[in-house]
């Protein structure tokens, strides 16, 4: 069995509303749902959330609605924990041998093959999924840069060194957002999908944008008019 869980509660301290903003005609919720409920994989869909507007649009698209408590829904609480706690709850009601899939509305260009790739991979794995993307240049390169401005380039051995062949080192990736899944059981266990074993599968740049700012909104309400 596929379970789905997409938390949309109301806060967010960079942009207002953030899962209820639109891109064209759509919100970012309601964006996800369409998506999951696109690739009929899911047995059951569940949306998290401290906001009627949250309740309204899953009651439109038939999906089961979780009032999320007060507790859950402040600013320093973590997905980790809101999905945790809905596990727990709801072990006489699941198979411990479930699949649970998060699905984050700030990541709105995932597609059905995203998402039937991911759970193709915790079946095949038994393990937590998580989907990357690689970084543009090699981590080796960063830096820190003071309040002033200044930064303290001999941290960076590679820099002063000036070996900066972005060919000369590896590929490295990190968790853009997109997809998150696990075994039931594995997921109770450690309270999260940062956790052995774990596999992962890559998406594309489009496939991988993830909704921080007012900006990231912008540049999707165009690139969907353009297109």
């Amino acid at each position: 069995m596929n379970i789905a869980f997409i938390p949309a509660r109301s806060g967010s301290k960079r942009i207002k509303d953030k899962n209820f903003q639109k891109i064209n005609s759509k919100s970012l919720l309601e964006i996800t749902l369409s998506c999951a409920k696109e690739t009929c994989m899911f047995d059951y869909i569940f949306v998290s959330s401290d906001d009627q507007r949250a309740k309204f649009i899953s009651e439109s698209y038939k999906v089961n609605f979780i009032e999320r408590s007060e507790v859950l829904s402040g600013d320093k609480v973590k997905i980790w924990e809101v999905l945790f706690d809905f596990l727990s709850k709801s072990k006489k009601e699941f198979n411990l041998s479930d699949n649970i899939v998060l699905l984050l509305p700030t990541s709105p260009n995932r597609t059905i093959k995203n998402i039937e790739e991911g759970i193709n991979l915790i079946n095949q794995k038994k393990s937590n999924v998580i989907s990357v993307s690689p970084f543009r240049t090699p981590i080796e390169f960063s830096i820190e840069i003071e309040s002033d401005n200044s930064v303290d380039i001999n941290q960076n051995k590679f820099l002063t060194n000036s070996n900066t062949q972005s060919q000369s080192f590896n590929t490295t990736y990190f968790p853009n957002g997109n997809f998150f899944g696990s075994k039931i059981d594995l997921y109770l266990k450690y309270g999260t999908f940062y956790a052995n074993p774990l596999n992962v599968f890559k998406t594309s740049e489009f496939e991988s944008i993830d909704i921080n700012n007012y900006e990231d909104i912008e540049i999707m309400k165009k690139f969907n008019y353009e297109n």
